[in-house]
């Protein structure tokens, strides 16, 4: 089983893995991604996102591998937050907007009949905006969140991928259980 943690900043992701990896997956294999989210490339952004492309593609060939092999892996965001998070980038390097990009919906496509399950993340802006202060921040502001949340409702729309939709602030024992009647089904 492939799973993909989706969310913007401070939305309960790494908080929902953790007690996934306590809870029901303890031996999951878990990729964070989180380095790939920075701004990069910028005097060539095509070639960057070929690379981003092919890196992908390949993270998820061996996320694939590890799944036949009867490991769970668990991305801390994959290719949503590429496609999503691109219009922060393209203030800095000239990167286009993904989320229009075919070749990103073509792969998408593809991840959904490699049977991979996504899970998105959120939180009301009010608590968002408090993790925010209390935990720091150094790469977004509080105020590009709910232009981002739009982008992943934009993704989740156009999405082959069958989604769960959490909500960080309910319960957590809550949110374990829908996840776990989520990958049965």
């Amino acid at each position: 089983m492939v799973l993909v943690i989706e969310g913007t900043d401070k939305s309960g992701k790494s908080s929902l893995i953790h007690e996934l990896k306590e809870k029901v997956f303890k031996n999951a294999i878990v990729f964070k991604l989180s380095a790939g989210n920075k701004p990069s490339g910028r005097d060539f952004p095509e070639i960057e996102n070929a690379r981003v492309f092919t890196a992908y593609s390949e993270l998820f060939a061996q996320a694939k591998k590890l799944s036949d092999e009867g490991h769970v892996v668990i991305f801390d965001r994959a290719y949503p937050s590429q496609m999503v998070y691109c219009v922060k980038r393209q203030k800095h390097s000239g990167w286009s907007d993904q989320l229009t990009e075919p070749a990103w919906a073509a792969f998408d496509k593809y991840i959904a009949l490699q049977g991979v399950k996504m899970i998105y993340c959120w939180a009301p802006d009010a608590v968002v905006a408090e993790r925010f202060k209390t935990d720091g921040e150094d790469y977004m502001r509080v105020d590009e969140i709910e232009a981002l949340k739009a982008r992943y409702m934009i993704f989740v729309e156009r999405s082959a991928v069958k989604t769960l939709m959490l909500n960080s602030t309910d319960e957590m024992s809550e949110n374990v259980e829908a996840v776990k009647n989520f990958i049965s089904h």
